[in-house]
């Protein structure tokens, strides 16, 4: 049994996801912590397959749908959630989307998309539980970014600018919010593959711990920072990286 300060029984938990990989491990940890949760997924197959496995686990899941082509209908569908939920405790923001392309080839409408998909995103998610956290005075937001948002690879300029930009929300939004016992983080991976494939000489060079990032090393940390226990700190972001980030 999880320490009560741990424990999220009867906290209402909103996931807006691009329905990745970390998705599932994410929205299990939550579940396995006690909270109720609704998932806003791209209405797709391997989304669906998601709620599946979760349901299957004896989880209650709702699921609403959204459409990535309408990246500010992303507030509405958040809302939907909230509303079918009848409270919002926490939000949970899994919405990174990778994307590479040297800069001299990269066009506006693809710099604009990327910047849409990976920081609009969460700027319209936010919005969706706003009114209610600060109604309540009280929630938890946690966005789950990148590590490129505080460090560079060469032809991902507008995935680093993006990311960089969600990182600067997620301390944006912690001062503004802090009075209203709104804390605000994000949790930033570096690589993480569930995959058992060996890591490759080019990646380990990087990497002090000298392996890939499981999905699962990131459960315990979103449900520390959606609980009672994350009560004094806010606008952080914490690395999930290997220890990559203390190297650079």
């Amino acid at each position: 049994m999880l320490p009560e300060p741990f424990n999220l029984e009867g906290r209402k938990a909103v996931m807006a996801s691009r329905g990745g990989k970390l998705t599932r491990a994410l929205a299990s940890a939550l579940l396995e912590a006690g909270a109720s949760l609704a998932l806003v997924l791209p209405s797709s197959k391997s989304s669906d397959g998601i709620v599946e496995s979760l349901k299957g686990q004896g989880a209650d899941v709702i699921c609403v749908p959204w459409d990535p082509k309408d990246v500010p209908g992303l507030r509405g569908s958040v809302e939907e959630a909230v509303s079918r939920l009848e409270q919002v405790d926490i939000l949970v923001n899994d919405l990174s989307t990778k994307f590479a392309r040297p800069f001299k080839d990269m066009t506006g409408e693809e710099w604009h998309r990327v910047i849409q998909l990976n920081l609009d995103s969460v700027f319209y998610a936010c919005k969706g539980v706003a009114p209610h956290m600060l109604a309540r005075h009280g929630g938890r937001i946690v966005n789950v970014a990148s590590a490129l948002g505080a460090r560079v690879v060469v032809n991902e300029s507008a995935y680093c600018t993006a990311m960089g930009g969600v990182l600067q929300l997620t301390r944006a939004l912690g001062l503004e919010w802090a009075r209203d016992n709104i804390r605000v983080n994000a949790i930033a991976p570096g690589w993480i593959s569930d995959s058992p494939d060996e890591l490759p000489d080019s990646i380990r060079r990087y990497i002090p711990m000298q392996r890939w990032g499981r999905p699962e090393d990131l459960g315990g940390l979103l449900v520390y920072l959606a609980s009672e226990s994350c009560s004094f700190t806010t606008g952080e972001t914490i690395f999930v990286d290997g220890g990559v980030m203390i190297r650079t």
